[in-house]
């Protein structure tokens, strides 16, 4: 009878959703800490990402710096000033403008993200300099010890 409540078990925990805080999809391992920086001659971006401990959770800080004499439109995502190729959006999810960022100024956002979220290690930023005319940059996080 032992074997038949394992089985049991096992079926609903796969069907509940279940993810081991320790790795990814994949079945890799996930770092407790990540970072990238990417730039242009317009914005440059740097991520750190910290694991919140027993949690699936990443607390994420984010630094926008505007390098030129202008202001920039940071284009939000769903909801979110960056953007994971990892998750899926739907349909219903439009891009809005959502921040100024002020000439020559850094800004810098905390926000809370799912390990899945950075499931590729690659982020993107949306930003608009001049109306109409959208850019992206791809920042790559690598894992730190």
């Amino acid at each position: 009878m032992n074997s038949f409540f394992s089985i049991v078990l096992a079926l609903a925990i796969m069907c509940s959703g279940y993810s081991n805080p320790g790795v990814n999809t994949e079945g890799t391992p996930i770092p407790s800490v990540m970072s990238g920086l990417a730039e242009d001659d317009t914005l440059k971006v740097s991520i750190h990402a910290t694991k919140e401990k027993n949690s699936l959770l990443y607390k994420t800080k984010i630094t926008f710096t505007n390098k030129t004499n202008t202001g920039i439109d940071l284009i939000f995502d769903c909801g979110s000033l960056i953007s994971s190729a990892s998750i899926s959006k739907g349909d219903i999810c439009p891009a809005v403008y959502s921040m100024l960022l002020k000439k020559s100024s850094t800004e810098e956002k905390v926000g809370m993200y799912d390990k899945n979220f950075f499931e590729g290690r690659t982020l993107s930023v949306t930003y608009e300099q001049e109306e109409g005319v959208r850019k992206v940059l791809e920042i790559k996080l690598k894992a730190k010890k």
